[in-house]
């Protein structure tokens, strides 16, 4: 036999044994039957873990089953922590319901999504849709909603905790968006929205973008005094956070992304914007405990910052960034492969 071969064969078991026990699988669950069920979120809360997403029809998960009310509804469920099952509820309305976001404050699990509803006697007609933040304890039980009208169109892709009581949510908007019956944005153009919210669903601050093109909130997080750091992706035009930021809001002429700094009232910082010259999207967006903040970029061909610039020698190309929190540019790793990468 080859020694090489040998060594190899003799070599495989010591590997084996000497492989970390942490890589080893704990456990897995699947669920069914069809295929119209999605993952969107999922959190884990000391021994618990949280899972919430959408499915339709029927959504069947160790023996308990949920029925949908309408199209697609949306489901949140509770595991311990060796998998088993504690509960799942069901939530929506007759019409489409999606569940973008699902976070804990270690006290309570907020839930963003959109929901379509109709009263029972009228679940055949058209359909009314609104954006919804909701609170549940760690039973199952909801605690309050939160409902955001639009009159035209809106999304609500942003749903973090901060500390002491406060939450900030955000998306985009067009046309008006009722928050409730004091509080109205309006632009007739695709703007981004924030919104700092109490733990008890109380609204305490609206913000929106000004400038040009369409931007939209995809990302937020707060650092230890509870300054707030955004990211908005930007198409075609200038995303101007607000009063001053008119000097840190350069033009963007295809695609870009914007990480923005604000105080706890929602006032502007500073703001760091990445360029794309195609294709580019921003992926989520986090602080560590010396205020550092990270954030991920998929791009095509090439995307600047400040005055490093990234090419991708493949289809696509991916890269960490971290930022101090005065908004510098710290370090830049870069991720390809041969063909794809996001």
């Amino acid at each position: 036999m080859n020694p090489q071969k040998l060594l190899l064969i003799l070599l495989i078991p010591a590997l084996i044994r000497i492989s970390p026990a942490q890589q080893a699988l704990s456990w897995s669950r699947c669920s069914g039957p069809d295929m119209n069920l999605h993952i969107n979120d999922i959190q884990s809360v000391d021994s618990a873990v949280f899972i919430a997403g959408t499915f339709h029809d029927s959504l069947v998960f160790s023996g308990t089953a949920l029925l949908s009310r309408g199209d697609n509804d949306i489901f949140i469920a509770s595991l311990n922590k060796v998998g088993d099952l504690k509960w799942m509820k069901r939530h929506g309305g007759w019409g489409g319901d999606a569940v973008t976001k699902l976070i804990s404050n270690g006290e309570r699990l907020f839930l963003a999504g959109l929901i379509s509803d109709a009263s029972e006697h009228e679940k055949d007609s058209t359909f009314h849709s609104f954006l919804q933040i909701s609170a549940w304890d760690f039973n199952g039980t909801p605690d309050w909603q939160l409902n955001i009208e639009s009159s035209e169109s809106a999304t609500l892709d942003v749903l973090a905790a901060g500390p002491g009581n406060t939450l900030i949510a955000g998306g985009m908007f067009q046309g008006a968006l009722n928050i409730s019956d004091e509080l109205t944005l309006i632009n007739e153009e695709r703007r981004a929205f924030l919104l700092i919210v109490t733990t008890d669903g109380k609204v305490l601050k609206t913000w929106q973008s000004q400038g040009k093109g369409q931007h939209r909130a995809i990302a937020s997080c707060f650092d230890q005094q509870g300054n707030i750091y955004s990211m908005f992706a930007v198409t075609a035009g200038r995303f101007i956070a607000g009063e001053g930021a008119e000097a840190h809001s350069p033009e963007i002429i295809s695609n870009g992304i914007v990480v923005m700094k604000s105080n706890p009232n929602l006032d502007h910082v500073w703001s760091f914007p990445v360029t794309g010259s195609a294709f580019i999207e921003g992926v989520e967006l986090v602080s560590d405990y010396e205020n550092n903040i990270f954030f991920g970029v998929n791009y095509k061909r090439s995307v600047k910052m400040d005055d490093t610039v990234l090419f991708s020698g493949s289809q696509s190309a991916s890269a960490v960034v971290s930022l101090n929190n005065q908004g510098n540019l710290r370090r830049i790793n870069a991720i390809e492969s041969s063909e794809y990468c996001r």
